[in-house]
């Protein structure tokens, strides 16, 4: 239907309106019962009611979005931006995580040692370490036992642990675990406890000169429980020391027949206790000598003829050897020497040893000189 008798239409419905019904009555109308608006019908197309319309899909347009716009005026100057910060900044923002800086470790520099005391004496194992905040804590392991403990003596919370040692303390171990501010550990090796009389050697060995063929002896004295004894020798223009098998090389005496090829020989004594702790001797030179006096050292500055090898009847001992004075004639110097018939001594010997002359059957006079 068009748009030009849709509207002549309402224009006759309108005229017949106002002629049927006055206007004052249709607006008391109105007034008393209320208006109502006339209802519009949409125009019917002329097409038949039984078919169904077309559907067409819309068409689909992709929804244009606009830029949001800034506030700012278009020609204000925008910041100067360092993209290197920008960048490093994003960076550690981006990070889930806390960052933790790793701590320096603890570094232990002095290490407790093994420690060998009398019971009844103060046993101390001391440390030193570097680190931040550092707390100890001393453990003990039992003689015999694989765990550890912490212990409660005294400075066990510090760098040096100090008690006195009981009897049934040997053989305990102690070490430290030091732990720093930020909960790192590190841990000291263990250093062992003996309680006992420590090995003490009160006679050295000496260094002895004979003659070929004679007996050489080294002895030595020590205190201690249960010792025992090895003898050891470093031969001529040697370094290192290695045991030995001649006689008494087990005991206190080492005694054999000195060869020719014995001279310059060096010997020593390890000695051992009951608990494993060893003490060494000094080294004792052995000197094989062919000459006529055999002399060994006293002091630095004395030593004694040992031996006379000569087969002279009139012998005459000198007054000095290597610059040094002799003082002794040893025990033993002319035993059993037939030949012998007159002997002069210098004034500075001050002692004869046992058996110095015994044997000396021909010997008839004996003299001092200065």
């Amino acid at each position: 239907m068009s748009k030009k008798r849709i509207l002549s239409l309402l224009l006759s419905v309108l005229m017949l309106v106002t002629i049927v019904l006055p206007i004052g009555a249709f607006a008391e109308e109105n007034v008393q019962e209320g208006y109502e608006e006339p209802v519009y019908e949409e125009p019917v197309d002329e097409e038949p009611a039984d078919e169904e319309p077309a559907y067409e899909e819309p068409a689909y347009e992709e929804p244009v979005y606009d830029e949001p716009v800034d506030d700012e005026p278009v020609d204000e100057e925008l910041p100067v931006v360092n993209f290197e910060q920008e960048e490093e900044l994003v960076e550690v923002a981006s990070i889930d995580e806390p960052v933790v800086v790793a701590a320096a470790a603890i570094t232990i520099t002095v290490q407790p040692t093994s420690k060998t005391v009398a019971p009844g004496d103060t046993a101390q194992f001391g440390l030193a370490a570097k680190g931040t905040g550092l707390t100890y804590q001393w453990q003990v392991q039992l003689a015999g036992k694989t765990t550890w403990q912490d212990t409660t003596l005294d400075g066990n919370k510090t760098k040096l642990l100090s008690f006195t040692a009981l009897t049934d303390y040997n053989g305990r171990k102690y070490r430290c675990v030091i732990t720093d501010s930020n909960g790192n550990t590190a841990t000291t090796n263990a250093a062992t406890l003996t309680v006992g009389t420590p090995i003490t050697i009160t006679v050295q060995p000496t260094s002895k000169t004979v003659a070929p063929g004679d007996t050489a002896q080294f002895g030595l004295a020590a205190e201690g429980t249960g010792l025992t004894y090895q003898w050891q020798v470093q031969l001529a223009g040697k370094t290192t020391w290695q045991d030995t098998t001649l006689d008494g090389n087990k005991t206190k005496l080492l005694s054999f027949t000195a060869l020719t090829d014995y001279n310059g020989r060096k010997y020593r004594c390890v000695v051992t206790d009951s608990n494993g702790n060893t003490a060494t001797t000094n080294a004792a030179t052995l000197t094989v000598s062919t000459s006529e006096f055999i002399y060994e050292d006293i002091t630095s500055t004395t030593c004694r003829l040992v031996k006379y090898n000569g087969s002279s009847t009139n012998v005459s001992v000198p007054q000095t050897y290597n610059g040094k004075t002799v003082t002794e004639i040893g025990p033993d110097a002319f035993l059993n020497n037939t030949t012998l018939t007159s002997i002069v001594l210098p004034n500075t010997i001050t002692v004869i040893g046992a058996r110095a002359f015994k044997g000396c059957t021909k010997l008839s006079s004996m003299s001092s000189v200065s």
